[in-house]
């Protein structure tokens, strides 16, 4: 239910990490200095984010909080990750997050049900195929595939996304994404 201090601490060729469901509290410094971490998504069940937490993780790209009670942190807790990344928290409860301390100072953005901030079309760049998700897109982006609670299942700057089973996914590009259904 934790993960304790300093456990991926100095980790700096860590790229990606999904934290599981159930996790109640991450320990000071987890992540401290994992610069070429890009994106991070904190469980609903996170209660406490200790003391340099995500300290100098500078790659970092976005946030996302699925809690709907703003997570326990201080000061350092995000020391030298930019004020300017989206930091997506449930959007009814936006407003709880912009009076937490520290929280009040990130870029926070609403987002709805989904886990996502907005929904746009791009079914013109995203093609289904045996059971892949093919993106044609001549740079390749950083791609997440969500479930449909939100729940990242997987993130890559491939072209190419196999599914662990038929269903509706969540494609998200930067801010933009879009629902795809695989059969």
């Amino acid at each position: 239910t934790s993960i304790g201090e300093n456990t991926f601490y100095n980790c700096s060729s860590l790229t990606t990490i999904a934290i599981p469901e159930g996790v109640t509290s991450i320990g000071d410094n987890t992540f401290y200095n994992c610069s070429s971490l890009t994106t991070i998504t904190i469980p609903e069940d996170v209660k406490s984010i200790g003391s340099g937490a995500f300290a100098n993780c500078s790659g970092l790209i976005q946030i996302t909080v699925l809690a709907t009670i703003p997570p326990m942190v201080d000061n350092n807790t995000f020391s030298s990750v930019s004020r300017d990344i989206p930091v997506y928290v449930p959007a009814e409860r936006l407003g709880v997050y912009q009076k937490a301390k520290v929280w009040r100072g990130l870029n926070l953005q609403g987002m709805d049900q989904t886990g996502l901030s907005a929904v746009t079309i791009l079914e013109q760049s995203i093609e289904v195929r045996d059971g892949e998700i093919i993106l044609n897109c001549a740079d390749r982006p950083l791609v997440g595939l969500y479930d449909l609670s939100g729940r990242l299942l997987y993130q890559s700057h491939d072209n190419r996304l196999a599914v662990p089973h038929p269903g509706t996914y969540i494609i998200r590009m930067g801010q933009e994404a879009v629902k795809v259904t695989v059969r």
